[in-house]
């Protein structure tokens, strides 16, 4: 079964502890990290809004589309 993990909260609650658990108990996952900008400027933002959709233009196309997941 495909799944589509996504783990997020504020600093220094765990995320990256789950994330490797998560990681090296799952056969066949990957893992993602997307940590946040330091920038909060208008550049900061910009450059946020490129990488996420980057993100989801290699997610689109690669299988976990195909799996049912709708972006």
């Amino acid at each position: 079964m495909e799944r589509l993990i996504i783990v997020e909260g504020p600093q220094g609650v765990g995320k990256s502890t789950l994330a490797n658990y998560l990681r090296d108990n799952i056969a066949g996952s990957n893992l993602y990290r997307l940590s946040g900008q330091k920038d909060k400027t208008i550049t900061g933002l910009e450059y946020s809004k490129i990488m996420y959709t980057a993100l989801i233009e290699y997610l689109k196309k690669n299988a976990i589309c195909s799996n049912g997941y709708d972006f």
